[in-house]
C-alpha cells in the first residue's frame, strides 16, 4: 500500500526535524497531560521516540502480506506516539495529530474502510481550518502576511493598500480552503477540488518557504504532505471507489473513532478541545499567556530563556517574553496555542527566579471573531495560579526535569 509507505516516510522526515521535542530536555518546560506525570523519569521519552521511529520505518520497508498490512508496526506506532503526547502537550503539534489520528483508523479499520474514513476526516480538517480563519485577528495578520508573500513573490508590493481593503481580500484565503473542503466531499467535484487542493499547497509552500516567510521545517514537510495526500485520496481514485460499497458501521471500532475525531472540534467553543486538535490553522485567535517582568529582572531568567525577552512597546522598564520565538529556536516547532499549556510554561520560569512576585502573567481569552479583542485576567501571587490552574480540565504544572533528563544542548 502506496499511502501507507509514503505516510510513513513523511512522518520520519517530520519527527527527524524535530527530535528535539520528542526527547527528554530542559530546553523548553514540559507540561504534562495529566499531573500525577510531572515527575515521569526521562527513559519513557526515549523509549516511546525510539519505538516511533523504528515503527515509522517499520511500515516503509515492510511488504504486504496477504494483500494487507500488518498492523503491529502501526499499533506500536500510535501507542508511543499516546505516551508521547501525555508526557508533554506541546507534542501535540497538528501534524502530529494528523499522523495519530491515521493510525488509529488503520489499527482498526480494513484497508477500504480506513481510505473512505480518511477522505472524510481531510474534509473536516479543511472546513474546520477554513472557519477558523473567518476572523479579524487572522485578516489583520496571519493571512494578512501570507497574503504579503504570495503577492511579493510575484513581484507586487501590498505595502501601501488600505488594511481594511487588504483585510477583506485576505477572506479569499480561508473561503477557498472551505471551497476544497465542501468540494471534496462529494463523488461529482472531489477531483477537481482535489486539484484546487494541490495548488492551494503549493502556494501555501511558496508563500511559508525560503523565498516569502520562511517558516519552519516542519510546517513545510506537512504542506508537501498535503499534496500527495489530495493527489492520492481524491483525484487519481476511481469514481466508484467514493460509493460506499460495505456498511461502514460493520468496522464500528473504526468507525467510532473516525466520527469522534471528526465532531470532537465542534466543542473547541465550549472549551472541550483544544484549538490545534479543532484543526485552527496559522488561526491566531487562540487563548494565550503574555509574561511580562521588569527589565532589571531579566538576570534572573535561566539560560537560555534569558535570549527571548524583547522590550515592551506599552510599557517603559518593562520586558515581554516571547514564547513563540523560545519555542521555535529551541524546539523547532510553534507554540501550543493554549493557555493552559502556556500557563505551565509560565510556572515553569516562575519556579526559577528567586523573586517571582516580580514576574508578571496575563491570562489572555481567545479573540472575539468580529472584533479581535480579548478578554485579560492578570495573575501575580501563587493564589491567583492555583485558582487559575484549577479552572482547567487538564494539568498546567510543569514537569520536573532531572540533571539526568536534560538535553546536551542545555549543558
Amino acid at each position: 500500500m502506496w499511502f501507507l509507505r509514503v505516510w510513513s516516510v513523511f512522518g520520519l522526515f517530520l519527527f527527524a526535524t524535530t527530535w528535539r521535542l520528542w526527547t527528554p530536555q530542559s530546553l523548553y518546560p514540559q507540561v504534562p497531560v495529566f499531573e500525577s506525570m510531572v515527575n515521569a523519569p526521562g527513559f519513557i521519552d526515549w523509549v516511546a521516540f525510539v519505538l516511533i521511529v523504528a515503527s515509522l520505518i517499520w511500515i516503509a520497508i515492510t511488504p504486504k502480506v496477504s494483500g494487507a498490512w500488518s498492523r503491529w508496526p502501526i499499533v506500536v506506532f500510535a501507542s508511543s506516539l499516546l505516551v508521547s503526547f501525555l508526557l508533554d502537550q506541546h507534542r501535540l503539534q497538528p501534524w502530529a495529530w494528523h499522523w495519530f489520528v491515521f493510525a488509529g483508523v488503520l489499527v482498526m479499520a480494513r484497508r477500504g474502510d480506513a481510505m473512505r474514513w480518511f477522505r472524510w476526516i481531510v474534509v473536516s480538517i479543511y472546513i474546520y481550518s477554513a472557519i477558523s480563519k473567518l476572523d479579524y485577528q487572522f485578516t489583520h495578520s496571519v493571512g494578512l502576511q501570507m497574503v504579503q508573500a504570495m503577492a511579493g513573490l510575484a513581484g507586487v508590493s501590498l505595502a501601501e493598500h488600505l488594511p481594511d481593503l487588504l483585510s477583506r481580500f485576505v477572506l479569499l484565503l480561508p473561503l477557498t480552503e472551505l471551497v476544497v473542503g465542501i468540494g471534496l466531499a462529494f463523488v461529482e467535484t472531489c477531483r477537481l477540488c482535489g486539484w484546487l487542493a494541490i495548488l492551494l499547497h503549493v502556494g501555501l509552500l511558496l508563500a511559508l518557504g525560503p523565498l516569502g516567510l520562511n517558516h519552519q521545517s516542519p510546517v513545510l514537510i506537512w504542506n508537501a504532505f498535503f499534496i500527495f495526500q489530495a493527489y492520492w485520496l481524491f483525484v487519481q481514485r476511481e469514481r466508484r471507489e467514493y460509493a460506499v460499497q460495505t456498511n461502514l458501521m460493520q468496522g464500528w471500532p473504526a468507525a467510532a473513532f473516525a466520527l469522534a475525531v471528526i465532531l470532537f472540534p465542534i466543542t473547541c467553543s465550549f472549551g472541550g478541545c483544544d484549538h490545534w486538535l479543532a484543526w485552527e490553522l496559522y488561526a491566531p485567535r487562540s487563548s494565550r499567556v503574555k509574561i511580562e517582568l521588569p527589565g532589571t529582572a531579566v538576570e534572573q531568567l535561566p539560560y537560555p530563556t534569558r535570549n527571548y525577552t524583547m522590550e515592551s512597546p506599552k510599557l517603559p522598564g518593562v520586558v515581554e517574553l516571547d514564547l513563540s520565538e523560545w519555542s521555535l529556536s529551541e524546539l523547532g516547532v510553534p507554540v501550543y496555542p493554549q493557555s493552559r499549556f502556556q500557563l505551565g510554561v509560565a510556572r515553569a520560569v516562575r519556579n526559577q527566579m528567586s523573586n517571582d512576585r516580580l514576574l508578571r502573567v496575563t491570562i489572555k481569552s481567545r479573540s472575539d471573531r468580529r472584533t479581535g479583542q480579548r478578554v485579560n485576567e492578570l495573575l501575580r501571587g501563587n493564589r491567583e495560579f492555583e485558582e487559575q490552574a484549577s479552572k482547567f480540565w487538564l494539568n498546567s504544572t510543569p514537569r520536573t526535569a532531572s540533571p539526568a533528563d536534560e538535553h546536551p544542548l542545555a549543558q
